[in-house]
């Protein structure tokens, strides 16, 4: 006896279990509506990328959106993209310190950006000159050269004692006679000071650091020097000019060398002039010549032992206000009388 089966039953049992309820065209039928559906799905997810790919450039490109977008995912990536501050990307480097070279001769072009990180350093050493390589490391300067003139005679001084005069922190160290002295140096707010004047119109005129050299090369932006390029023939040199926004530029050319012989007055000026420097004079030159920067000598002085024992230099500090420089010589040779007895 057959076991009674519900209605429902025998008709789902005559349909697709039984039947052939999908034929070819539903068949057909169901696999366009599963690639429709596909497709459909493929073209969101391809414009879900677009739109992600342009959110992200647009996140990246505006500094509001990319605060909110770099918030919102809790990352860093602002301490990688995100640019320097301007004062510090725009901050001028105090020393900068070039290679040059002529004919015959080769050097060194130094240039400071600020004019008032500027000292005259004189030396420390009782009744004897000192190597600016000494007045660098003493004093903890960036970059030193040498300063003004002194007495040598026949190359055997002990470059102890000045010619002229000496201003270190508006004070006169040196003074060896009360008339007009040719100088170059710098007044209380940087500028560069060249020409004859006496104590009493510097200290109106508010110098600050001053030491007594020539000639002056440049002035007002003019050459000063004429005549045969050869004037003063070919020699170590060692000058210091000023262009019209405060940055000073020193030149150290090496000489009396096969590799480098020596510059004219000419090459120097020539120099300066291509800088746009307004203003621009000789330092003391010769054996003395030299430039040391963070303790190292980087010229090749002309002397046979190397650099030689001098009164001044002109060093630069990152805080110049903090250098005290002593009085060597305590004001007793201010006078013309004392210089010529013991020359």
């Amino acid at each position: 006896m057959e076991p009674c089966k519900p209605d429902w039953y025998r008709r789902l049992e005559k349909g697709p279990f039984q039947q052939k309820t999908f034929t070819s065209r539903s068949m057909l039928a169901v696999e366009k509506r599963v690639k429709t559906r596909a497709s459909r799905h493929t073209r969101r997810i391809w414009v879900s990328g677009i739109v992600a790919a342009i959110a992200v450039v647009m996140t990246m490109s505006f500094p509001h959106w990319k605060s909110v977008f770099i918030g919102s995912i809790g990352t860093n990536i602002a301490a990688h993209t995100e640019q320097p501050p301007s004062d510090q990307k725009n901050k001028k480097e105090l020393v900068r310190v070039e290679n040059i070279s002529g004919d015959n001769w080769r050097g060194k072009m130094m240039f400071v950006s600020d004019p008032k990180s500027i000292r005259v350093v004189v030396t420390s050493e009782p009744e004897t000159g000192e190597r600016v390589t000494g007045m660098v490391k003493r004093t903890g300067a960036i970059a030193g050269v040498n300063g003004g003139l002194y007495e040598n005679p026949e190359g055997m001084g002990s470059g102890f004692l000045p010619i002229g005069l000496v201003v270190s922190e508006a004070k006169p160290f040196f003074v060896d006679k009360e008339a007009k002295q040719h100088i170059i140096g710098f007044t209380d707010t940087g500028n560069l000071l060249i020409g004859s004047y006496s104590m009493e119109e510097l200290t109106k005129m508010r110098i600050k650091e001053a030491v007594t050299s020539f000639p002056q090369i440049i002035s007002g932006g003019r050459p000063l020097i004429s005549g045969s390029a050869m004037d003063w023939g070919l020699a170590p040199r060692t000058a210091v000019g000023q262009k019209a926004d405060g940055t000073v530029i020193f030149i150290v050319i090496d000489g009396r060398q096969q590799a480098s012989i020596g510059a004219t007055l000419k090459d120097i000026q020539a120099l300066f002039l291509k800088q746009d420097v307004v203003t621009a004079g000789l330092l003391d030159g010769g054996a003395s010549s030299e430039l040391v920067l963070n303790g190292e000598l980087v010229t090749t002085p002309s002397g046979q032992g190397g650099e030689q024992r001098i009164p001044t230099g002109f060093l630069v500090f990152d805080q110049p206000d903090r250098i005290v420089v002593e009085n060597p010589w305590n004001g007793k040779y201010a006078h013309s009388d004392y210089v010529s007895e013991n020359r």
